[in-house]
């Protein structure tokens, strides 16, 4: 097993996700890193890996405006698609 890689990272603060999982995070609590210990989510069933990145996406657009369904069906709907 290669030897792991480190780099110093200076005042970080973790959030643990999940077993495996961390998101690293500055004094202000920004994101910044996000640390995944390969052999542990290995371990994860298909099902939870999809958890795990439903998740990641939700805290990437956290924040973000949202639409409502109404919204995206009337689009859809004058679209053709639904």
């Amino acid at each position: 097993m290669a030897a792991p890689f480190l780099l110093y990272l200076g005042c970080y603060s973790k959030i643990k996700i999940m077993k495996g999982v961390t998101i690293l995070t500055d004094e202000k609590n920004k994101k910044h890193y996000l640390q995944i210990d390969i052999e542990e989510v290995q371990k994860y069933s298909a099902e939870k890996m999809e958890d795990l990145y439903d998740i990641l996406i939700a805290n990437l657009r956290k924040g973000q405006p949202t639409v409502s369904i109404e919204e995206v069906e009337k689009k859809l709907k004058k679209a053709g698609k639904l």
